[in-house]
């Protein structure tokens, strides 16, 4: 699992199973599907400002 921030409003990825994607976006506390992030999966996160992706 991976801990971004500070700086960022969306975070996304591909679904394999439905060939769709989902994400989080930052909007009224948080909207939509939280995952963790995976190591060799991709992502992509839409940041405001300098930021970290820091492994936990």
């Amino acid at each position: 699992m991976y801990l971004i921030g500070p700086n960022y409003d969306a975070v996304n990825r591909w679904n394999p199973n439905t060939q769709t994607p989902e994400g989080w976006i930052s909007l009224i506390g948080g909207v939509d599907t939280n995952f963790d992030l995976v190591a060799g999966e991709g992502y992509e996160i839409s940041v405001t400002g300098n930021t970290m992706c820091t492994p936990v």
